[in-house]
């Protein structure tokens, strides 16, 4: 149960009248709907399952959201943020633009309470707690639920801060490395989150919530931009290394991917065969035929494709086939085990077999001993990436590793 209040709704009622006041009413109403119809937002199940959540407008500045097909508490997070996010905008009334902020309380059956009454009763307590916070924002009834949403906030607020004002993301690379030779042919750029105070956010902890909120948008490009940069700065140093970089569902899906990467290979001025886009199996698999498209366009650009996390998914080989692609990554997940389990290494067998079946290099990942290169050099896998070779490092700290490994030799 949401329960609704609105801030600032008496003054716009008491100034332009109550005929004026409805047609707002009116306008949130409508708007508070359209996130219960978001089809995306919560994944618990049919359109039929959704219709059962029910908005009332229970008089004069509150409305109550009752949402009996809600999975757990993290969904209510999600449906709260989606209310708070599409009520920022103005609300014509009748020609001068208000501004209305609602605060929200949440109560969850049975947590809190195992009747009607006593739920709304919660539900609206904890609207009056959001209230005390100030406008615009939600509050659990529940302290421990409470808690984890402002902690959610919270950190939003800071990534928007870091991605826009603060200045504070930065790339770390890891090598890939030729099993044979052992000398490094290209990176994967990996985001990291530098804190004013230095400490790491990791991206396990803020890239889930950026794909949430749509931050993973501008997060993306930036990640795209500055890989390139670097790029051509290796290349003008006479360092020819691939640079990898991983594209997330959003960012696939958006419409203008094909646009944003003609654009930063324009103003980076890189050799473009030198950038890598990594895209996960079950991405590609999300809307195969989609896929297909966007990828040949991409190919078009001169850039190369990896599936990454091979094996992991629900890949259909006859898709497999039709997919453009120049390079398989096999999860780590295989290679863990592979030393003691004759299951695993046959596994990594098959998967290296059918990728060189199709002309596309092996890439290994998450390599930490002797005894798994050893095997993947038996395998003819080409390259490998994991902590037995290195961490992800700053470009800085990478600077010597090219510079004994790979300076000016193009490849």
């Amino acid at each position: 149960m949401l329960h609704i209040t609105l801030d600032q709704f008496k003054r716009v009622y008491n100034t332009l009248g109550p005929q004026v006041g409805d047609q707002v009413i009116m306008q949130i109403a409508e708007r508070i709907s359209s996130c219960i119809r978001s089809s995306d937002m919560f994944g618990r199940g049919t359109n039929a399952n959704r219709e059962l959540d029910s908005l009332f407008h229970v008089g004069g500045d509150e409305f109550s959201l009752l949402c009996p097909t809600m999975a757990n508490s993290e969904h209510a997070i999600k449906l709260a943020s989606r209310i708070l996010k599409v009520m920022e905008n103005p609300f014509d009334a009748n020609g001068t633009e208000v501004h209305i902020w609602p605060c929200i309380g949440i109560a969850t059956y049975p947590a809190d309470a195992t009747d009607m009454t006593k739920l709304i009763q919660c539900a609206v307590g904890a609207s009056a707690q959001a209230n005390t916070h100030g406008k615009g924002g939600f509050y659990f009834y529940s302290s421990d639920l409470n808690a984890k949403s402002l902690e959610r906030l919270q950190m939003e607020a800071d990534l928007r801060h870091a991605i826009f004002e603060g200045d504070q993301l930065l790339l770390h690379y890891q090598p890939k490395v030729d099993v044979k030779s052992g000398q490094i042919t290209g990176v994967e750029a990996l985001i990291r989150w530098q804190k004013p105070d230095g400490q790491f956010v990791f991206p396990d902890s803020f890239i889930p919530l950026a794909e949430e909120t749509g931050l993973i948008l501008p997060i993306g490009e930036w990640v795209l931009r500055e890989a390139c940069a670097q790029l051509a700065r290796w290349q003008a140093q006479g360092v020819w290394i691939h640079v990898a970089v991983n594209l997330s569902v959003k960012q696939f899906h958006a419409g203008n991917l094909v646009e944003l990467v003609t654009d930063i290979l324009k103003h980076s001025g890189v050799d473009k065969q030198y950038l890598t886009l990594e895209l996960t199996e079950s991405l590609l698999m999300d809307n195969a035929e989609e896929a297909v498209e966007t990828l040949s366009h991409l190919i078009l650009l001169g850039v190369r494709i990896s599936m990454d996390d091979f094996g992991t998914g629900y890949s259909s080989l006859s898709y497999l086939k039709r997919f453009p692609l120049h390079e398989l990554k096999i999860d780590r997940s295989f290679l863990m085990d592979m030393t003691r389990d004759s299951d695993d290494q046959a596994l990594v067998a098959a998967m290296i077999y059918l990728a060189h079946e199709f002309g596309l290099k092996v890439v290994a990942e998450g390599v930490e001993k002797q005894e798994q290169l050893e095997i993947l050099l038996d395998l003819d896998c080409e390259e490998y990436q994991g902590y037995f070779f290195s961490r992800p490092v700053s470009a800085l700290d990478l600077a010597p590793m090219l510079s004994e490994l790979t300076a000016g030799v193009k490849a």
